[in-house]
């Protein structure tokens, strides 16, 4: 009798041994935790990385028809620094040329009497400029700011001078554009016997510029 109820007892024990042993083996595996982001606040902490700055280059050609001197062209490059959340553009460019001056003022500088007087002509303009988009790929600058008006060889002189101007961008592409620049410059420098050269004068620059 008593090996009956033991051999009841080992049964029943193995078989809930063995219907425990094949749930947990049928039981689906425990899968390991993800933190999930939502698509917005991806977007948010990318745009938390990214820089609202963007710079272009440009070169172009100037041409200066002065009040009081021969019309000049001269080469220049310039550089853009704008912030896409605002309006403004700040610029600061280069340009310069070997040109005569036959102002009376500058006779006075010629090495001899009759001798063409001859100068270095450097110009570094900064401007603070408002842009408008006026379609899908064209903006118009307006805007002006401070030159320094360097000049050398027959001509001494460092002197800063003023200028307004209008420029409307053409993008071409992502990177590529064209661009055409006009205005007016108030600049003059001194002459012997403190007598000013005047160097005012308006200006027409087509320009080639890659945007980054």
């Amino acid at each position: 009798m008593y090996k009956n109820r033991w051999a009841y007892l080992v049964s029943t024990a193995f078989s809930i041994l063995l219907l425990s042993t094949q749930s947990w083996a049928d039981a689906p595996p425990q899968e390991a935790y993800q933190e999930t982001i939502p698509v917005h606040e991806q977007q948010q902490r990318l745009s938390q990385t990214d820089s609202c700055w963007n710079t272009r280059l440009s070169a172009g050609y100037s041409v200066f028809f002065f009040d009081d001197e021969d019309n000049t062209g001269m080469p220049g490059a310039y550089l853009d620094l704008w912030c896409s959340e605002n309006p403004l553009n700040f610029r600061v460019g280069v340009e310069g040329r070997h040109m005569d001056l036959s102002q009376e003022a500058a006779l006075a500088s010629s090495e001899f009497p009759g001798k063409t007087v001859e100068a270095t002509f450097i110009r570094i303009p900064f401007a603070l400029e408002y842009y408008q988009p006026l379609a899908e790929q064209v903006t118009l600058f307006l805007g002006g700011g401070p030159d320094i008006i360097h000049t050398a060889n027959d001509v001494s002189d460092t002197s800063v001078g003023l200028h307004l101007s209008a420029r409307i961008a053409f993008d071409m592409n992502e990177h590529w554009g064209f661009a055409v620049e006009s205005g007016y410059m108030w600049a003059d420098v001194d002459g012997e016997g403190s007598k000013d050269i005047n160097l005012d004068g308006a200006f027409v620059s087509p320009q080639l510029y890659y945007s980054f």
